[in-house]
């Protein structure tokens, strides 16, 4: 049975309070921040569970150096999610600045748990991002950050997930004029474009559910993508090796 959703604020006297350090490895480090909501929030340096609680437990990560991707740099971010039943959802948000543009992934029903990814901007007021826009965006316990899926363009929907590997990269697509976002579990992938800049300095946890859900493995990557003109001369190069290699 479905329960009614109540922020975070509805709650008097319940306050965050800093808790461990996180690491998503390749040098990506944070703190993270428990909003406990009543009950016991587990974090480790790569992980995190959620336990069981409607109204929604909220744990972040704030970076200690913010992302803002360059069209060189392709971003990699993986966990592996655990739940072990349908009646609840979850999001993942990537949050910076009011004002600038924000993505998340997560599920996005308490019934079908399908797995999805949206695009929105940060806004002045709002808490909660309602299932019926896409995905739970709950921004910890900040009341001046976002909300709002407007279109259908704006989200892209793998179909049902109920727990595994997933994966989110993102690298600028010089045809598309826009850093894209590829999301993928398994062997289904799907495409997002985010807009022409990708900045954040918050990795923002939400969930609502029946039942303990977990993300394991959280892992982080930025690496430099050799621009199109040196990708092809470095081709170009190996060729010719293998040429002389056959004529010796």
């Amino acid at each position: 049975m479905k329960k009614t959703i109540v922020t975070l604020f509805a709650l008097a006297g319940v306050a965050a309070a800093s808790s461990s350090t996180a690491d998503l490895g390749n040098g990506i480090t944070g703190t993270w921040t428990e909003y406990n909501f009543g009950d016991a929030t587990t974090t480790g340096t790569n992980s995190l569970t959620l336990p069981s609680s409607w109204g929604g437990p909220t744990s972040w990560i704030t970076l200690d150096k913010a992302v803002s991707l360059t069209k060189e740099q392709k971003l990699t971010f993986s966990y592996t999610y655990e739940y072990a039943s349908n009646n609840g959802i979850y999001g993942i948000s990537f949050l910076g600045a009011v004002g600038e543009s924000a993505f998340m992934i997560g599920n996005s029903d308490y019934g079908n748990r399908d797995l999805a990814a949206a695009v929105t901007t940060l806004g002045s007021s709002g808490f909660y991002q309602d299932k019926a826009q896409a995905i739970r965006f709950n921004p910890g316990n900040s009341k001046d950050r976002i909300q709002a899926v407007a279109a259908d363009d704006t989200q892209v929907n793998l179909g049902t997930v109920t727990s595994g590997a997933v994966k989110a990269e993102i690298a600028y697509d010089e045809t598309a004029g826009a850093f894209v976002m590829t999301l993928s579990t398994g062997a289904v992938s799907k495409k997002l474009e985010l807009g022409d800049s990708v900045a954040f300095d918050t990795i923002s946890f939400a969930a609502d559910a029946d039942a303990t859900q977990s993300f394991t493995g959280l892992n982080m990557k930025i690496e430099t993508v050799p621009e199109p003109a040196t990708a092809t001369l470095s081709l170009l190069a190996l060729a010719g090796l293998a040429v002389r290699r056959r004529r010796k």
